[in-house]
């Protein structure tokens, strides 16, 4: 049986923090292509509200299937 990684299938993972009380940034989810990335953070900027940034990064190639 193949073992497929929580994250095998995406291309960007997304990542946030909130600069009052933490200067590392925290998983927040994936992402399939551009679209989907850009949808997610303008969804999660209006969830989580003003303080918070956000953080795209391209996952490697090998979990992108």
């Amino acid at each position: 049986m193949k073992n497929i990684c929580r994250e095998s299938g995406y291309k960007y993972q997304l990542l946030c923090r909130n600069l009052s009380y933490s200067r590392e940034f925290e998983h927040c989810d994936y992402a399939k292509d551009r679209t989907e990335l850009k949808y997610l953070i303008g969804e999660y900027r209006l969830a989580y509200g003003i303080g918070w940034e956000f953080r795209s990064v391209c996952q490697p190639k090998k979990y992108w299937n």
